[in-house]
């Protein structure tokens, strides 16, 4: 994983040397005596809330879901360390939280199931950054993260989850991490030439993990579609070098 991130790392200051060379935009507020390429290094907190809607089919009425849908909601809290040069964006976060699976109509009942999770996040993203004023920078973003989900738990006990006609008994890191599409904006304020604190709004899209993806081959007569989507909020401080 160190030899990964740091190819990805190379790879980030390479692609933003070679734009920044090529981009006749100002990247940074005109203050700065620094060059428009640059690199930070910065902390944030980390707020996600992740949604996924079950279409289900009329088969679910003889399980008591008669309204044909279900959805899972998950919202964790924690923190990231990100990486920054200027037109590509790494970040790598940590979260704890809890899920909730339920159908509407028996919310508080059997299809009541919250889940405690704790997920790694690894995230590219391109940017590209426009100076508003002397020290206010707005980046609208786009790219891809991997949620690697650690632990879930219910009651205490670490859940196992069917993937495939031969694992039935698969842990949450198999089973619930997953890949995201994200587009967003982060929007950087500058205390000095260097410090600058920001604040990034992500919406995504992702895959089905491997527990939905067999669900859906496997129960077609019953599940129908699995659409996972959610946002991530982050606010911290950053230093330019």
């Amino acid at each position: 994983m160190k030899k990964v991130f740091a190819i990805l790392m190379a790879a980030a200051v390479t692609v933003s040397m070679v734009v920044a060379e090529d981009s006749g935009a100002q990247a940074y507020p005109a203050k700065s005596s620094k060059s428009d390429f640059a690199v930070s290094l910065g902390v944030s907190g980390l707020f996600t809330a992740d949604f996924t809607n079950w279409d289900l089919t009329s088969t679910a009425a003889g399980l008591g879901m008669d309204r044909d849908m279900m959805d899972t909601m998950a919202f964790a809290g924690g923190g990231s360390i990100f990486l920054d040069a200027t037109y590509v964006l790494l970040n790598v976060g940590f979260t704890a939280g809890r899920s909730h699976t339920m159908n509407e109509d028996i919310r508080y009942a059997a299809g009541y199931y919250p889940t405690d999770l704790m997920a790694l996040h690894f995230g590219i993203l391109g940017k590209y950054p426009f100076a508003l004023g002397e020290r206010f920078v707005l980046s609208p973003m786009l790219g891809l993260e991997y949620e690697l989900v650690l632990s879930a738990k219910q009651d205490g006990s670490e859940m196992r989850y069917a993937i495939s006609n031969g694992t039935q008994n698969a842990k949450a890191i198999d089973a619930l991490s997953s890949l995201w599409f994200n587009i967003g904006v982060a929007a950087d304020f500058f205390l000095t030439d260097s410090l600058f604190l920001r604040c990034e709004y992500l919406h995504g899209m992702r895959l089905n993990n491997k527990e939905e993806a067999y669900l859906l081959y496997k129960d077609s007569d019953l599940y129908k579609l699995a659409l996972g989507h959610g946002l991530d909020l982050k606010a911290g401080l950053g230093i330019r070098f």
